[in-house]
């Protein structure tokens, strides 16, 4: 069990009245049955009980079992993830996961690196097979059904900048570019919806511009990329888009008039006419005077998670996704319909 207190194999009345103790008779949170729910069942069991006797009575690091690498489900408020295993002193940034986040991916530098969940424990970070040495490789991106990886790589940095590999019963296949209507194009940050539409960011004109594009997977072929409209691309300088599995939204980088000092984050949802609604600041609760970007969402839903530069160094940060369903709301139904949008 992870968590047993006291070395007995099996949660016992002693390990169960230390933590009620702790929790509801002194603790430091103003929240003590959020803070010990692991599992975010919004109630207390087994599993919380037993990863908060390990964390509080023995004391040591944290444990990395249960869900999320060991880690309290974060709330509305964005806070760093991991800090001292996944977010450390170094530039850490754009994260991707498995649809049962049993894997983790990350950028650390100029490598791309993963942590795995066995039973329930997680490994230490290693760098990704497919990501090597030789070359800078950033930005992975797993695809909803979790059986393709694409990322961004400096190996071919005249033609193509986007690379992926495939799923095999050994692990990752050997990177191949992707060509086709991509062939020539200098693309950062892939996302792909579940229908297999691949939306990526136009760095050719960059840094004058780099807008988001998408090419639609019609027939088993990748179509022309089209640009998004003006509403996404309207200052000249979106970039990094996650799309939704369904398509329903998107969440991008830009630095626009409300911004809280640099690149902010901001979420549009998509119309029946595949036009975008005006884009909403996620808020100070996510938002910083800092770059905010790197957006991606897990594949339960539940989860949002970013990075956040300082100019040098850069940390991960995640939250509940609570803010989409907020935002949603504060958008009159006209938009959906009309293919209007008042702000």
């Amino acid at each position: 069990i992870c968590g047993d207190a006291d070395g007995s194999g099996a949660v016992n009345l002693l390990d169960v009245s230390y933590v009620i103790r702790f929790l509801y008779m002194g603790g430091v949170t103003p929240n003590p049955i959020k803070a010990a729910d692991v599992d975010n069942s919004n109630k207390i069991n087994l599993l919380d009980i037993s990863y908060t006797i390990n964390f509080l009575y023995r004391g040591g690091p944290k444990p990395r079992c249960s869900d999320y690498l060991g880690q309290i489900p974060a709330d509305s408020a964005a806070v760093i993830f991991a800090p001292g295993l996944i977010s450390t002193s170094n530039l850490e940034g754009a994260c991707t996961a498995d649809p049962g986040f049993t894997e983790f991916y990350y950028g650390l530098g100029p490598d791309i690196y993963f942590v795995k969940k066995t039973g329930n424990i997680w490994s230490d970070p290693t760098i990704a097979s497919f990501s090597s040495s030789e070359f800078s490789e950033y930005e992975p991106f797993m695809t909803p059904d979790g059986q393709k990886m694409l990322f961004a790589s400096s190996r071919t940095p005249v033609t193509n900048y986007i690379w992926c590999v495939d799923r095999t019963e050994s692990g990752w296949s050997e990177p191949n570019p992707l060509g086709g209507v991509f062939s020539g194009i200098k693309m950062m940050y892939p996302t792909m919806s579940s229908n297999g539409n691949l939306y990526y960011q136009d760095i050719t004109n960059y840094p004058t511009s780099a807008p988001i594009y998408v090419s639609k997977f019609v027939a088993g072929e990748y179509q022309a990329p089209i640009m998004l409209d003006a509403n996404i691309n309207g200052t000249g300088y979106s970039h990094h888009p996650f799309i939704a599995p369904d398509e329903s939204y998107m969440i991008f980088a830009d630095y626009r008039t409300d911004s809280y000092g640099d690149w902010d984050l901001y979420l549009s949802f998509r119309k029946p006419d595949d036009t975008w609604t005006m884009p909403l600041n996620l808020g100070g609760y996510i938002n910083s005077s800092l770059s905010d970007i790197q957006p991606y969402v897990t594949g339960d839903g539940k989860y949002f998670f970013f990075s956040r530069y300082n100019g040098t160094t850069g940390d991960i940060y995640w939250c509940n996704t609570s803010f989409i369903d907020k935002l949603k709301k504060g958008i009159p139904k006209i938009a959906f319909y009309s293919g209007r949008y008042a702000p």
